[in-house]
């Protein structure tokens, strides 16, 4: 009985251990945001519409109105951005996630054409093209 009592209790605090390291863990916390959002496959059906709809030559901050459409993007942070390519770094979009302290920056490339590798880039990939700022 005893030796069971315990198992159970460090299964607990295992458990309670890997909730408080992914909650920390920026890629954790990533893959929590795509899923409260309602998944990679709808952020990234979003994602193409974005691009098809806003993509230009110059960085553009969407608006709340600009984002009315692409409910899935906007749950992911406070700020959105799409961004053109530019010196061999594909077009994506950018979102700003976390507190002030803890700003981290999640890209989404284009998922019909977007980066499949993080390359030389210094990103985590968190999904087939989404990846999130090292620091």
């Amino acid at each position: 009985m005893k030796g069971i009592l315990s198992s159970k209790v460090v299964g607990v605090i295992a458990s309670l251990w890997l909730s408080v390291f992914t909650a920390c863990e920026p890629s954790g916390h990533a893959r929590r945001l795509l899923e409260q959002s309602g998944g990679v496959a709808r952020v990234n059906t979003e994602a193409s519409a974005v691009f098809l709809k806003h993509a230009t030559n110059e960085v553009r901050f969407l608006s709340d109105a600009d984002l009315r459409d692409f409910p899935a993007i906007a749950s992911l942070g406070n700020s959105v951005a799409i961004h053109p390519e530019h010196s061999g770094f594909p077009a994506h979009i950018r979102v700003r996630f976390g507190s002030h302290r803890n700003t981290r920056f999640m890209f989404i490339f284009d998922p019909t054409n977007g980066a499949r590798t993080a390359g030389d880039w210094g990103l985590v990939q968190v999904a087939s093209n989404i990846f999130l700022s090292a620091q």
